[in-house]
């Protein structure tokens, strides 16, 4: 599927089979969250990004395009891992892209983050508030690649489950400091938070 993300163009290969048929696809959100990160691009210069349940690895890639010194592009499902280093792959041929890393990464399992723990500096992540059961794991995720100060990007479709919206929010805001982005899309909402001050 030919995807565009303000200036840049890429072929994302995309998959409906069973079980991942949730994370192979470009949703909406990823896409805002793709022109987001465009058009703020002066914020990864130099910068070491992180995408969190990347499916297709889209917003990783569109981020790599954009001169940070690394990226790392991750999602739970090691079958998605493939469809991603495809996707890399293929936007390297158009792109001259910075270091790129795809691996596997479970939200709140410190064994997964290596070297990454609290070096992060921009994260990124679209589409990841569905599955409540999750909830406390992301929070986690987030604290743990974050550092004083990181920058977090979220974009997600409004409306589908308002009372999990909220609860998401609540734990968000307990954590971080969190404003609404302006977004091209009104179904989608942007989030951007940064950790809390320390006392």
């Amino acid at each position: 599927t030919e995807v565009s993300i303000g200036s840049l163009v890429f072929n994302i290969k995309q998959t409906h089979h069973g079980d991942l048929n949730y994370g192979g696809i470009v949703w909406d959100s990823a896409v805002e969250l793709g022109e987001y990160v465009f058009r703020t691009r002066s914020l990864l210069h130099g910068r070491s990004v992180l995408e969190l349940g990347a499916g297709t690895g889209l917003v990783g890639i569109v981020a790599a395009v954009l001169e940070p010194s690394m990226v790392t592009i991750t999602d739970s499902q090691l079958d998605l891992l493939d469809i991603i280093n495809a996707n890399v792959c293929h936007a390297a041929t158009r792109y001259s892209l910075c270091p790129v890393t795809v691996q596997q990464l479970v939200w709140g399992d410190k064994s997964h983050y290596g070297s990454l723990l609290g070096k992060v500096d921009i994260l990124l992540g679209s589409d990841l508030i569905y599955e409540q059961y999750a909830y406390g794991d992301l929070i986690e995720s987030l604290k743990d690649l974050s550092h004083s100060e990181t920058i977090i990007l979220l974009s997600y479709r409004v409306g589908r489950n308002l009372q999990a919206e909220r609860e998401f929010k609540l734990l968000l805001f307990n954590h971080f400091q969190v404003e609404e982005a302006p977004c091209n899309n009104p179904r989608i909402a942007m989030l951007v938070a940064k950790p809390l001050p320390s006392v």
